[in-house]
Formats: structure tokens, C-alpha cells, sequence
């Protein structure tokens, strides 16, 4: 008896696509979300709050960030007078200043500490740099200039970095950043690609970590947690 191996119908063929279509659908969303934990995406809408805050005092402030004044004057330079400027001008709610994984406390009045908030913002300002690093504190809407993020717990910035969610371990860090045109990327590296105006892009920029002996330095992040 001749026999021949059947192969697919068309219609069996689309059934099988399908169905592979949708298992792609299903897992996809859960391999990309391991490390998006409750914490970490409570904390990733509180900084779309702040960079939204930060957007609507440049519409108000001739394109500048809290810190920096119309004839671009720093008269602000910390982390903490940013934020006081931010929360005394009713531009951003205390609370959607602090990460769910903190324990400190909102803040109500008086000077504005590390009490009163969580995340990191770009450093304004570095000795001969300045004038430099201010021009970036602007809504220039650059979807590749980091602007604010989350800090980094580790006892440096290079092996022992670490983030401040959960199953977090030093040398590794994952978290939020926020870049000048408002949008919010979910990283798993405190390496990432940054550019500045017309300069040529950092393809491994340090968060953490500006590297002034490196000739692309001008063009690097610097997000810091407390202070200038």
C-alpha cells in the first residue's frame, strides 16, 4: 500500500502561527517583567510625578530646572534645595518623593533632607564644570540625557553597586530613570547610553560615576542622591 506523509493544511498552518503568537504574548510580558516588582513600578510612577514637576516649573521658569535661574545663574545647586523648590512651589506632592522600599517621611515644612526624599537627580554642578552640566538642567527634550533615577545603595558605583529593590545584590543594580523630554525607562544596568545636545553619545556611561580624564566626560550622567 502507498501511503504519503500529509503534510499542513493552510488553515492548520495559520492555526499553529497562532497559537505560537499567542504563548510569545503570554510569556513575553512575564520575562521582562522579573524584576519589575511592586516597589519598583509604586516608585517608577512617583518619578514620572517628579519629572513631571520638573517639566512644569521649566514651562514656568523660561525652559530652566528648579536650581537654575532665567539668566542661568545656579542659585540652588543641591539635590535638597531642588526639591524644597519643587514642594514649597506646590509643583510635586512630598510623598511622590519617596521610594515604597524607604522608611522616611514626608515632608511638611523646613529644610528639606534625605528624610524627605528618595530618588537621585542629575548633578548641576563640578568645579570647572559647571557652567557645563547646568546647561543640561533644561527641558530640552532629549530622550537621552538622564535628568533623575533611582540611587544607587552600594558602597560604590562599580563593583558594589546595588539597587534598592528587592533581590537586589551588590555589584548589580536595576531601577527607573527619567530623562530630559519626560519620558521613563525600567534598566537593568547602571550603564547605559546617554547623549547631550550634539555631542557624540556615551554608549556606557556611568550613573554614578563622571569620568573627567575621559575625553567624552562632557557628555556624561551624573546622578546624585544628596548634595551638590
Amino acid at each position: 500500500m502507498n501511503t504519503r506523509m500529509k503534510g499542513f493544511t493552510v488553515v492548520e498552518l495559520v492555526v499553529v502561527i497562532l497559537l505560537l503568537i499567542l504563548i510569545v504574548v503570554m510569556v513575553l510580558p512575564t520575562c521582562v517583567a522579573v524584576r519589575r516588582t511592586p516597589s519598583s513600578m509604586t516608585s517608577h510612577m512617583r518619578m514620572y510625578q517628579i519629572a513631571f514637576a520638573l517639566s512644569m516649573y521649566s514651562e514656568s521658569n523660561g525652559g530652566w530646572s528648579p536650581g537654575i535661574s532665567f539668566k542661568r545663574k545656579i542659585f540652588a545647586p543641591t539635590v535638597e534645595e531642588r526639591y524644597q523648590l519643587l514642594f514649597e512651589d506646590d509643583y510635586l506632592q512630598p510623598i511622590d518623593a519617596l521610594s515604597s522600599r524607604d522608611d522616611k517621611e514626608e515632608w511638611v515644612s523646613g529644610e528639606v533632607t534625605t528624610d524627605h526624599y528618595s530618588f537621585a537627580m542629575l548633578d548641576i554642578t563640578n568645579g570647572d564644570r559647571k557652567a557645563m552640566r547646568a546647561l543640561r538642567w533644561a527641558q530640552d527634550l532629549n530622550d537621552e540625557s538622564p535628568i533623575l533615577g533611582d540611587r544607587n545603595i552600594g558602597e560604590n558605583a562599580e563593583d558594589q553597586v546595588q539597587s534598592i529593590y528587592e533581590r537586589s545584590k551588590p555589584g548589580k543594580w536595576f531601577g527607573s530613570v527619567f530623562y530630559s523630554d519626560g519620558h521613563g525607562d525600567f534598566v537593568e544596568s547602571h550603564m547605559i547610553r546617554t547623549k547631550y545636545g550634539r555631542a557624540e553619545a556615551n554608549e556606557s556611561d556611568n550613573l554614578f560615576v563622571e569620568d573627567f580624564e575621559n575625553d567624552q566626560s562632557n557628555i556624561d550622567t551624573k546622578l546624585i542622591y544628596s548634595g551638590e
